[in-house]
């Protein structure tokens, strides 16, 4: 398997901690994750990057962001990016400490594609990335439902569980 696979779409990752995005990484790349993977620190560079994506290379497929961060937090990130229609074809997932109820609503109102709790095995990674669960998307408002391809997955279960 050649990693990166530069047909595909760039993964982005954002968190301030760099042994969480090398552990990320790591994980996507045991579950067999070919995509391109850009890493960011900030949110106002991950901006910075979809901004120009479109000109200057692919537009990413997906952006993982931790939502609490220094320099800029996550769900300023997720409602910056939902803001901008061009933008809404990018799958945002929340990858967090966090497993507060509160912090799920606050994703959901405002967005997120999907919400993971740091750090899925790389097998349950890869399935997510691949078949889901996504958040429903009605009319531009986000449901509380989770799909699924199939029977519900150990991880739907155990998201909703969270």
């Amino acid at each position: 398997m050649n990693f990166p696979d530069a047909s595909l779409p760039p993964i982005l990752l954002v968190d301030d901690s760099d042994d969480d995005i090398f552990f990320l990484r790591h994980r996507l790349r045991s579950g067999g994750i070919t995509n391109p993977i850009v890493t960011f620190s900030a949110t106002a560079d991950a901006l910075a990057y979809l901004r120009c994506a479109p000109v200057e290379r692919p537009m990413p497929g997906l952006l993982f962001t931790d939502i609490r961060m220094p320099h800029g937090d996550g769900f300023s990130l997720i409602g910056a990016i939902r803001s901008r229609p061009e933008w809404d074809p990018v799958k945002v997932v929340a990858i967090t400490c966090s497993n507060d109820p509160r912090d799920l609503q606050r994703a959901l109102r405002i967005g997120v594609d999907g919400y993971l709790i740091k750090f899925p095995t790389p097998d349950l990674l890869a399935d997510f990335i691949n078949h889901g669960p996504w958040f429903a998307r009605t009319g531009g408002i986000r449901e509380a439902a989770v799909t699924t391809i199939g029977s519900v997955s150990p991880f739907a279960s155990r998201l909703l569980c969270a």
